[in-house]
């Protein structure tokens, strides 16, 4: 019983100390309540615009620190480019090159970045396997998108 009790007074005084270290967590709210707000992202035209707004719901749903509310735009484009490696001159290779601009407006201040990814897949001979493997490959495009909107954002309100 007295171990028990010394191990409780031990993790109490470790949690105290910690608790005044300034520490300021970057991916999740802060205990004081000032780092989850709501982000509300408007439609993004498209399948690939829809893909990256539900994906980026699930990344910003913890919140960003220091941001109560605010608006995410997001201006998408992307590109479809077909390799031509075969020695017939057909595709091989399929590159996905996507670029998205945001600006996250908070009512007091905007913040505004660019980003890019690059994704590519065999091209295949069947045409609905070829549609299929062009889906997946825009799906994972915005995923990859999605992922680095809110990583730039994040960077970007560490450093204020």
């Amino acid at each position: 019983m007295r171990s028990i009790l010394l191990s409780l007074a031990a993790i109490g005084l470790a949690i105290t100390g910690l608790s005044g270290c300034g520490f300021s967590p970057v991916y999740s709210a802060d205990l004081s309540g000032k780092g989850a707000g709501t982000i509300a992202i408007p439609e993004i035209k498209g399948r690939s615009g829809y893909i990256l707004r539900r994906e980026l719901v699930r990344e910003l749903a913890t919140g960003l620190p220091g941001v109560e509310q605010g608006t995410l735009l997001i201006e998408l484009e992307e590109e479809l480019r077909r390799l031509p490696l075969n020695l017939d001159g057909s595709a091989a290779r399929t590159d996905i090159l996507a670029n998205a601009r945001y600006t996250l407006d908070t009512g007091d201040d905007a913040i505004i970045g660019e980003v890019d990814v690059f994704t590519s897949f065999s091209a295949t001979d069947g045409q609905f396997a070829d549609v299929a493997a062009q889906q997946d490959g825009f799906a994972r495009a915005m995923r990859l998108l999605s992922q680095e909107i809110s990583s730039d954002l994040r960077a970007q309100l560490a450093g204020r």
